[in-house]
């Protein structure tokens, strides 16, 4: 599991936000918390740790699929492709797909396992008990972005959000020891291929 699923498994059941040092943190991340509670369509890569993978999603229906192998669901049913071949189907509610998927021997990315129980990434990763700071400003992929620094005894969380529709760019979680000193390091960064526009139910069965 990676760190920011942890992240997200540790705060995502607590609630509000974070506690803001400066007033353009409290910006950015009321920004980003707004456009996750009603994601829009998107089609985006995730790479981390030199893997890329590609996911869709719009209102009930997502996929995800890593070089041909993966699962897609189109708000009934979920389907498994392994080398671009059809495998399996399964009529699911989307509350129940993460254990289908499991069960298959696939991966849920922890932003899609936030979307399949109906849950905000952001306000699972801007989460209370983390005090938040500005972190400063670079384009990433051509797009500004502006970042927040996330910090409790334990964990370390960089979000680079991008200003022009308030959705993550790259975050950065490191878990830390008594002392400070990060023990684990995870680094994920978005390119988005569409944002905001209609997909065509074919690409989720």
């Amino acid at each position: 599991m990676s760190l920011i699923a942890v992240a997200i498994l540790l705060t995502g059941a607590m609630g509000t936000e974070p506690t803001y040092q400066d007033r353009r943190s409290q910006i950015i991340c009321h920004g980003a918390l707004i456009r996750y509670d009603e994601p829009p369509s998107m089609l985006v890569s995730v790479t981390s740790a030199g893997k890329r993978i590609d996911m869709g999603m719009q209102k009930d229906m997502a996929f995800q699929m890593q070089g041909g192998t993966g699962w897609k669901y189109d708000g009934a049913s979920l389907s498994f492709y392994s080398g671009s071949k059809l495998k399996g189907r399964v009529k699911v509610p989307r509350i129940s797909a993460p254990r289908q998927i499991y069960k298959h021997g696939l991966e849920i990315d922890p932003l899609l396992r936030q979307w399949a129980f109906s849950n905000s990434p952001a306000r699972s990763l801007l989460a209370p008990g983390l005090i938040a700071k500005w972190g400063g400003k670079k384009t990433i992929n051509g797009v500004r972005c502006e970042a927040v620094i996330l910090k409790s005894k334990a964990l370390r969380v960089t979000v680079w959000v991008r200003t022009t529709d308030a959705l993550f760019a790259r975050t950065v979680a490191e878990n830390l020891d008594a002392k400070g000193h990060v023990v684990n390091r995870s680094d994920r960064s978005y390119r988005y291929k569409q944002v905001g526009k209609t997909i065509s139910k074919s690409r989720f069965r």
